[in-house]
């Protein structure tokens, strides 16, 4: 859904329209770092940190990171990892942070979430916005 903003008289214009993401109440894998909104530079490196906090089963999945909240295959990276009980971390490597940059130029934000190995969200999304 979208949230806007709106003036005390009724009318939009105070900012752009922002994309929100509506969060499952629970999740398998509670997602840490970077928070949710948080600033980042891909060119410094990037390192998506998670807590498993239910067992899944298969025992591996993937971080998700797309320019597009709905993750369409054409425009989301993937990263395979293992969803173990415990805490995780994901460092990208330089290749997918220029992916990264590139996909998101346009928006200026990211979205990222975990998956399990079908590709079924098992966290909530969060966003983080790109600095240039």
């Amino acid at each position: 859904y979208r949230i806007e903003d709106i003036d005390f008289s009724g009318r939009n214009g105070l900012s752009q329209i922002r994309d929100a993401v509506a969060n499952p109440r629970s999740s398998a894998v509670r997602l840490q770092t970077p928070a949710y909104g948080a600033r980042v530079a891909l060119d410094r490196g990037l390192k998506l940190g998670f807590e498993n906090i239910q067992h899944l089963s298969g025992g591996s999945g993937v971080v998700q990171i797309s320019p597009d909240p709905s993750f369409p295959a054409g425009a989301t990276a993937t990263r395979r990892v293992p969803l173990r009980l415990g805490a995780g971390d994901v460092t990208l490597n330089p290749r997918v942070l220029r992916e990264l940059d590139e996909l998101s130029a346009a928006s200026g934000a990211l979205y990222w979430r975990v998956a399990d190995r079908d590709l079924n969200p098992v966290s909530d999304t969060f966003v983080m916005e790109v600095s240039r």
